[in-house]
């Protein structure tokens, strides 16, 4: 793996959805994985995708500041406000309305979408860390207008890691995957 990757640059991307995935969170209830890279308009087109095929290691993994996880419900039982950002992001940057049902996640392969990225502190292995990680999704046409938003402090107990990544701020993909894993 390379030794110095240039960062993501904060604040707005104009990016392309790799995947969307259906998934349960552990706690079983609904949410989505998305899967992003910048587009071709992006400054930084390609980033993930040269992230991952750069990647030497037998167990290759997508970046995982290219993904979002989104709860589909919030604790009330209504849409989850990131979830209608995400769907309005997508409507927006591609004059698409959202067609619920067994093809959900299949509808935003390919499109795009703006990210915008921030940075955010984590405790993790006894260390505070800060990463760059997508904040939220806009209009794709809007992305590049997008504010830095504020570094997220954590706020959690020091002696205790309550992060739920890796560490190293990749995802795990299946190892029968050929090339990129989304095509």
């Amino acid at each position: 793996m390379q030794t110095h990757i240039t960062p993501v640059e904060l604040g707005g991307h104009i990016a392309k959805i790799m995947k969307v995935e259906e998934m349960k969170s552990r706690n079983g209830k609904d949410m989505i994985k998305v899967f992003i890279d910048f587009d071709q308009q992006d400054n930084q087109r390609g980033y993930f995708s040269d992230r991952y095929k750069a990647d030497t290691r037998d167990d290759k993994k997508w970046p995982f500041n290219a993904t979002a996880y989104i709860m589909a419900e919030d604790s009330d039982g209504n849409c989850s406000r990131n979830l209608k950002a995400f769907n309005t992001a997508y409507e927006e940057s591609n004059g698409a309305t959202i067609v619920w049902g067994d093809s959900y996640a299949a509808q935003f392969n390919g499109k795009k979408i703006g990210v915008v990225y921030g940075e955010e502190e984590d405790y993790y292995r006894d260390e505070l860390r800060t990463s760059r990680k997508i904040r939220y999704f806009c209009d794709a046409s809007k992305a590049l207008d997008q504010e830095v938003p504020a570094k997220k402090f954590y706020k959690g107990d020091m002696g205790t890691s309550t992060t739920t990544t890796s560490g190293d701020n990749f995802m795990d993909i299946p190892d029968d995957m050929d090339g990129l894993p989304f095509n």
